[in-house]
């Protein structure tokens, strides 16, 4: 991956960080409904797990919800 790639990347994680803080969670599923057109399901995936995996988000019963600062 080329750095251009990766920093959108990283800024498109941060954005669906800010919008799952910004609505007090969302459904893991109507996410995914959204940015669909954008990436594919395994990219998703990844994109959430990543997340997950840095602590700024949490999933409970399917509901993302922000957890970093």
């Amino acid at each position: 991956m080329k750095t251009e790639q990766a920093e959108k990347l990283v800024n498109f994680m941060i954005e669906i960080a800010k919008a799952i803080r910004d609505t007090g969670g969302v459904p893991n599923g109507h996410l995914y409904a959204q940015v669909m057109g954008k990436m594919t399901f395994d990219q998703y995936q990844n994109m959430i797990e990543t997340m997950k995996k840095m602590s700024l988000i949490k999933e409970e019963n399917h509901l993302l919800t922000y957890t970093g600062k």
